[in-house]
């Protein structure tokens, strides 16, 4: 955002301020400068941190389809 833009912003967002004083409004916080790369060891930790959530997703999704699939047979068992 140029800084003319954030200027009109900032503007724009004291005169709410001023005019709904009765509503509370978060003061805009100042942009904080891009974070640094990461580190091949930040690297490593997220890209095993991601596999270790999508292992655990799958795991959930297959117990989720043994439970439907085990709560159907015992359905048919029952009505069948």
């Amino acid at each position: 955002m140029s800084s003319w833009m954030g200027r009109a912003a900032q503007r724009a967002h004291e005169w709410a301020a001023d005019r709904f004083s009765f509503v509370q409004y978060p003061r805009i916080r100042p942009v904080t400068p891009a974070a640094a790369p990461m580190t091949p060891g930040q690297y490593l930790v997220r890209l095993l941190a991601g596999l270790v959530g999508v292992v655990l997703t799958l795991a959930g999704a297959m117990l989720v389809l043994g439970g439907v699939v085990t709560i159907g047979i015992v359905l048919m068992g029952v009505f069948g």
